[in-house]
């Protein structure tokens, strides 16, 4: 631990080359092992890793969604923002709301009777409602999900851009809080796994998880 106390991380990249001294020292300790596969940025602190800001927010964005989900949420934002006219995704239903609102839909829930409306009714699918499942964290069944997803297209083009981003997000938690972090490496917190292994691979680090039966 003390070879990493003065080593600070500015990127990505200079994670990236730590790897092959980082990959060992937590396959060392099985409890901080478990606790990495919850937070591995507090991890790489327990090391004595120093993140600064933005390689935090650059290497948590990769640990958590990886380059390919990266690559797909790039997609859905530049699609979508060419729809709503936005340079960032809506975080909750009530700003998702007023994007669609602004686009020509009114807050009846009912499309404004004139060309510039972008929004259309679906039989059986208001704003609110379409809205309430994309949001929701229930995980559909892949025929629940077709017929959801052209509920949604029969409205707006960008609320099926926002369900895929949605789903990628939910798919994907975010990292457990400190004292979760904390709760894990003391063995205080029950999880589903009893063991994980940290190897290290061309394209990326990954991590093997070992469920208790």
């Amino acid at each position: 631990m003390s070879s990493t106390e003065s080593i600070n991380i500015n990127s990505l990249h200079e994670l990236q080359l730590q790897m092959p001294r980082i990959v060992p020292a937590v396959n060392a300790n099985p409890g901080l092992a478990l606790a990495a596969a919850a937070n591995p940025l507090l991890a790489l602190e327990q090391l004595g890793y120093k993140l600064s800001s933005p390689a935090q927010a650059e290497i948590e964005r990769y640990a958590r969604f990886g380059p390919d989900n990266l690559k797909r949420l790039a997609e859905l934002e530049a699609e979508f923002g060419k729809l709503l006219t936005t340079k960032t995704m809506p975080a909750d239903p009530s700003e998702a709301r007023a994007l669609f609102e602004k686009s020509g839909h009114e807050p009846s829930d009912k499309a404004a009777a004139n060309t510039k409306t972008t929004l259309k009714p679906a039989k059986n699918q208001s704003l609110t409602t379409s809205l309430a499942a994309i949001f929701a964290s229930k995980v559909l069944a892949e025929d629940e999900e077709k017929k959801l997803l052209r509920e949604l297209s029969a409205q707006h083009p960008g609320l099926p851009l926002l369900y895929q981003y949605r789903k990628i997000h939910r798919q994907r938690p975010v990292f457990a809080s400190r004292s979760a972090f904390e709760s894990i490496l003391a063995g205080e917190k029950n999880t589903l796994v009893d063991q994980v292994e940290f190897s290290l691979s061309r394209h990326r680090d990954t991590a093997k998880k070992h469920s208790t039966d």
